[in-house]
């Protein structure tokens, strides 16, 4: 299954880390929103898995949010470095740009 951000394809949604690799690549952290997903944060990790365990503050998510919160992740081919800046620059607009940053489920 896959989420689709501004024509970005992200494995998941995820409901554990554990089952999120240890590669570089972008997240989304999903809300489930009716059939879709509401984008509530995103970014760039050099290891997704230990970089989402490793948050600061793991429950800034949950305390503001109702509902399951999910976990999108495209990981980044490390040969071509300029991949994540771009991808997270797009992803980056269409988040400023949305009215209401709905992810959509394929």
């Amino acid at each position: 299954m896959t989420v689709v951000v501004d024509d970005v394809e992200f494995l998941g949604p995820f409901e554990s880390i554990n089952e999120i690799d240890e590669k570089p690549g972008l997240y989304v952290v999903l809300r489930e929103l009716n059939k879709d997903f509401e984008v509530i944060d995103f970014g760039f990790a050099e290891s997704l898995r230990r970089d989402l365990i490793d948050q600061d503050d793991p429950d800034t998510f949950i305390s503001h949010y109702l509902g399951t919160i999910l976990v999108g992740v495209h990981y980044i081919d490390t040969t071509e470095p300029n991949q994540s800046v771009q991808l997270l620059t797009k992803i980056e607009n269409w988040f400023e740009n949305s009215e209401q940053a709905v992810a959509l489920q394929t």
